[in-house]
């Protein structure tokens, strides 16, 4: 049967309405997948650490934080998987060139650097006095495991968080503590409670830390969300491990909470059977993410210029993880002259000649070793840089034609401020005698007189920022 829209009758209203609200769902549903799926997708793409990355065609791939900083010819990176896999190998690639030998591969657990975790465990509700005996069971397990490197702390959480055994306790003292656990509370401050939490990490000395959230996922707070606990969390570079723990069915949802705080700290998220028991391997996978990853460092001699490199690490499983980074290394060298040879004929009338000339040298080089060895003189300074914010006296004296700022004892200047990168700047003379500032990648970048810069012509009295030192440049005619 054939409908125009010069029928006659309801029928042709009826299908201009069934059309109308097809039309409407059609367009709830892309504003849904514009809310929903789009933030998801910005979401994992931070997680990444990199704006885009492409994987190798046809292999698995999977998130994970990965952070380097490029010095002269020199590339260090620092990385940890985001899920719980084992890395097998790393590779660097130049410009799309074959792969570059990687230097000092050391995995995180066994750098001996420390590892903060606060275990926090809701304890709001007595009913879930069962749920918190499976806690303290696997917590238990923790312990028996837990290694040198990890300062270990314990705290409950009903309408706020209550330290029960502070971070760095040893395995008798945190054995004590959760012998003493139990539900009495009857309100749930859950954000608040996390924030606690994290502002009782925020001022450890550790490389990495976790904040492990046991819980049904209930909030019940009026003044605090998740967004103050995420921006708390990212300040301090802590990671939130979820473990949820409901209590009925109902309570699925709740969990969601403590999974998007994984999610956007980078940690990780795992969930019981209601009334039932985390899966078994759920410690080592926490583990893995936690304690996973580790540092290498790359030599790339004679780099200069703008470059691609690829990093790409390799997992056990066969998946993978690439980050593509754009790295700008030193001006080449100038080219120098060529030298001109010019041939000598060593005929039988040369003979004598060589034969005196050879006399000669032999008794200059006498000479030479019998005089004693006198030192070299100092080179000439071309520049002197004060330091503003430090308690020194006078100024440091620029020697070098190339000169090298950061916190790596390899540098010409060396500045133990943690906010400045290993190989953060470096100072180039021209050939006119003028200077100028190169950022090397680092982390908080370069200022100069309150401006941020990649490479910029230096005056004097200009004023360098590199994270929380300021130093005054002053050239020497």
């Amino acid at each position: 049967m054939r409908l125009s829209g010069r029928q006659p009758g309801g029928l042709s209203k009826l299908v201009t309405g069934m059309l109308e609200q097809r039309a409407r769902l059609a367009a709830r549903e892309m504003s849904w997948a514009v809310r929903s799926v789009v933030p998801t997708l910005l979401g994992l793409l931070w997680l990444a650490g990199c704006p885009a990355r492409a994987a190798p065609a046809g292999a698995q791939t999977w998130p994970a934080l990965l952070t380097c900083e490029w010095g002269v010819f020199q590339l260090q990176c620092r990385f940890r998987p985001l899920v719980p896999v084992a890395i097998q190998g790393v590779e660097v690639v130049v410009d799309g060139g074959p792969p570059q030998p990687v230097s000092d591969w050391q995995p995180f657990a066994k750098s001996g650097v420390a590892s903060a975790v606060l275990w926090l465990i809701d304890v709001s509700n007595p009913a879930r006095s069962d749920t918190v005996v499976r806690q303290i069971a696997l917590l238990r397990n923790w312990l028996e495991g837990m290694g040198a490197q990890h300062r270990t702390g314990l705290a409950t959480f009903a309408d706020g968080a209550l330290s029960l055994a502070p971070i760095g306790s040893d395995a008798a003292v945190l054995a004590k503590a959760l012998e003493n656990l139990a539900a009495r509370g009857h309100s749930t401050a859950f954000y608040h409670s996390l924030l606690d939490g994290v502002g009782l990490l925020k001022d450890v000395q550790a490389e990495r830390k976790s904040l492990w959230v046991l819980s049904d996922g209930l909030a019940e707070d009026k003044a605090y969300g998740h967004a103050d606990v995420i921006a708390a969390a990212r300040a301090s570079g802590i990671i939130i491990v979820g473990l949820g723990y409901p209590e009925r069915e109902s309570q699925q949802t709740d969990l969601q909470r403590l999974q998007r705080l994984a999610e956007d700290t980078g940690g990780y998220f795992a969930a019981a059977p209601v009334r039932g028991a985390l899966p078994a391997a759920t410690l080592t996978d926490i583990l893995a993410v936690v304690d996973g990853g580790g540092s290498f460092r790359v030599d790339l001699p004679g780099l200069y210029g703008p470059h691609r490199l690829g990093v790409r690490l390799r997992a056990a499983s066969g998946g993978v993880f690439e980050k593509i980074l754009d790295i700008q290394g030193p001006p080449p060298p100038p080219p120098q002259p060529a030298a001109q040879i010019q041939a000598v004929g060593f005929g039988a009338r040369h003979t004598v000649g060589w034969l005196a000339a050879g006399m000669v040298m032999l008794a200059l080089l006498a000479w030479l070793l019998g005089r004693r060895r006198r030192p070299l003189p100092e080179p000439p300074i071309l520049a002197r840089l004060e330091l503003l914010n430090s308690v020194a006296a006078g100024k440091l004296a620029v020697r070098a034609p190339v000169f090298r700022i950061g916190r790596a004892r390899s540098n010409d200047l060396r500045l133990t401020n943690d906010s400045v990168s290993a190989y953060h700047a470096e100072l180039h003379r021209h050939r006119d005698g003028t200077f100028a500032v190169i950022d090397l990648g680092s982390t908080n970048g370069v200022w100069v007189n309150g401006e941020q810069v990649r490479n910029h012509s230096l005056r004097d009295g200009d004023v360098l920022e590199l994270g929380e030192v300021r130093l005054r440049f002053w050239q020497v005619p």
